[in-house]
């Protein structure tokens, strides 16, 4: 199989929902047919329903604040990203432990947008609703010649 597209966030937590607004912008137009497009949300269990194994390549699209400029974007290799340290509890859990237990860090990719506000509230930041098309276009590019 080809490529999924995996959105994470919460939408009603300002920029945590670039995932689903990207899904959204992406979407207007249609992609290659060996593209699947999943929604988990905050839930980074339902991932496993999907059979991962299938797949050639994974692209988690994420919100990230790492202190660097709202609105910059990145691309990054699975194996490359940080695992942080927490407190052990089933709870906090993230799709990155998830995709490691899985296996296939080794073919997934992080689409990430830094953010501004993660305050509960409806809607993006306007630098990241100004970018949206940007984003939509250079993920399109990236799922295309990757």
């Amino acid at each position: 199989m080809g490529t999924l597209l995996l959105g994470t966030g919460n939408e009603i937590c300002g920029d945590d929902g670039i995932a689903a607004a990207i899904i959204r912008e992406i979407t207007k137009n249609p992609l290659p047919r060996d593209i699947r497009i999943t929604f988990i949300g905050t839930d980074p269990f339902s991932v496993l329903n999907q059979e991962l194994m299938d797949f050639r390549r994974i692209i988690v699209i994420d919100g990230i604040n790492t202190g660097g400029s709202c609105g910059d974007s990145y691309f990054i290799p699975g194996e490359k990203l940080m695992f942080r340290e927490r407190p052990y509890s089933i709870h906090d859990i993230t799709w990155l432990e998830v995709l490691a237990m899985a296996g296939v860090l080794s073919k997934t990719w992080l689409f990430a947008v830094e953010t501004d506000t993660l305050n509960f509230g409806e809607g993006l930041s306007p630098v990241l609703r100004g970018k949206l098309s940007l984003y939509a276009a250079k993920l399109r590019r990236l799922i295309c010649t990757f």
